[in-house]
């Protein structure tokens, strides 16, 4: 055997001593050792996030989202956040502040988008923007903010979880005899009626309950108008459901001294039936958010229970 060969052989027995070797060492690896790597691979390429308010917050938590930024707020945010940066306040946002932590992503609530997106533009922050207008908005915005962060498993469990009730119910939902509903939405200033648009009606019609509003012919809303008690008479709804915000206490004498004064309202069907009802604002609040299925269970108890 001439040495040439005897070389070619040797090479060989080693290469595959090699393999072998490095075959056995890759099954021996502990399987957390694996595991830890992914994780740590996935934190370096989600996107980084600076979050401008409150219900953004909690929708980012949901979604396992990687926050490194948060608003300085007297409301609460998720507790794991908390000892986060602030970038700010939820009305004023600190742009220097909010450029030094150089974020993939700025995420807030889309009532302040008017106010932001040009220092968005200026300083080249890539934004999103949560619609809290009512729960449909709301889903939908969770459904394309998953698509973007690629959380788009955890965002359709999220957005299908926040509706879960409704698929309670659906048997008793009558739409060729519906019940009808007067929101009224007041503060200590003004009384509005809460139409299909906004977070409360929005349920409702999900709930096939009529709105008294409904026939106005008003498809694009704020979700609140000018009240019309006439109106309220002459429709004579089943439900009058009202809601105060600010100084509950005023809102609601507010309330009751309108009803008093007014005799025709101690005729309507709803307070006859004694289907007035009073709402907690802070489940009924004026915006959409991830308390919305403890909404949807109170309203299935006042019209279907």
């Amino acid at each position: 055997m001439t040495k040439s060969i005897k070389s070619k052989i040797i090479s060989s027995i080693v290469i595959l001593i090699i393999l072998v070797l490095s075959i056995i060492i890759i099954k021996i690896i502990p399987i957390n050792n694996l595991e830890n790597i992914e994780t740590y691979n996935n934190k370096i390429i989600s996107p980084t996030i600076a979050v401008g308010s409150i219900i953004p917050s909690f929708i980012l938590e949901k979604l396992e989202a990687n926050v490194v930024g948060i608003p300085i707020t007297n409301g609460i945010l998720p507790e794991k956040y908390i000892n986060l940066p602030t970038i700010g306040s939820v009305m004023e946002v600190d742009f220097e502040k909010l450029i030094k932590l150089n974020p993939d992503y700025f995420i807030t609530d889309i009532m302040f988008k008017e106010k932001l997106e040009d220092n968005l533009d200026k300083f080249n922050i890539k934004s999103f923007f949560i619609d809290t207008k009512n729960l449909t908005t709301l889903t939908k915005s969770i459904i394309s903010l998953g698509n973007v962060l690629d959380k788009q498993d955890q965002a359709e469990t999220l957005a299908d979880s926040l509706e879960d009730p409704l698929k309670n119910i659906k048997d008793k939902i009558n739409l060729d005899n519906k019940k009808s509903v007067a929101i009224m939405f007041g503060s200590s200033q003004s009384n509005l009626l809460a139409d299909k648009n906004s977070y409360i009606g929005n349920i409702v019609d999900k709930l096939g309950i009529e709105n008294i509003t409904d026939d106005l012919g008003m498809e694009q809303t704020s979700g609140y108008i000018p009240i019309n008690t006439e109106k309220i008479i002459s429709y004579n709804p089943d439900y009058i459901l009202r809601i105060s915000h600010g100084s509950k206490e005023d809102t609601k004498k507010m309330f009751d001294t309108e009803f008093d004064k007014n005799p025709a309202f101690k005729t309507l069907t709803a307070v006859k039936n004694h289907n007035v009802f009073d709402l907690d604002s802070s489940i009924f609040s004026s915006t959409a958010n991830l308390n919305s299925p403890i909404a949807i269970e109170e309203l299935i108890n006042i019209f279907y229970e």
